[in-house]
């Protein structure tokens, strides 16, 4: 049984074709070996976005970013006690607003925290 055909929008009839240095060639490999992309599927994300993320799956990094997943669904977990007791009908006292300032001082702190590690 053959694979079935992709739709007339999904197919890539259209080649072109570049020269390139050794220079240039060996740094094209380079980038879509470290990006952990074919060349031309580098190439098209270079067409479509301007830039290709590399990702860094070192064992740190995705340590990192699993500690600041936990962070942000503990503050969800108290962000949406918080809307549960003022849903049941309580008042907005000032604790529940402090409360609330101070989660959002939380989570002002882990975007900076998760921009830091992108730009790495």
């Amino acid at each position: 049984m053959s694979r079935p055909r992709k739709e007339k929008s999904e197919e890539r009839g259209n080649r072109i074709t570049f020269r390139l240095t050794d220079q240039e060639l060996d740094n094209l490999k380079s980038k879509s070996r470290k990006s952990k992309i074919s060349i031309s599927d580098f190439v098209r994300e270079q067409i479509k976005n301007g830039k290709v993320v590399i990702s860094k799956n070192n064992k740190s990094e995705l340590a990192k970013a699993s500690a600041l997943t936990e962070e942000f669904h503990k503050i969800g977990i108290n962000l949406n006690q918080i809307a549960h007791h003022l849903n049941s009908g309580y008042d907005f006292t000032e604790p529940i607003a402090n409360d609330l300032i101070s989660r959002a001082d939380d989570l002002r702190e882990l975007t900076n925290r998760i921009n830091e590690l992108l730009e790495k």
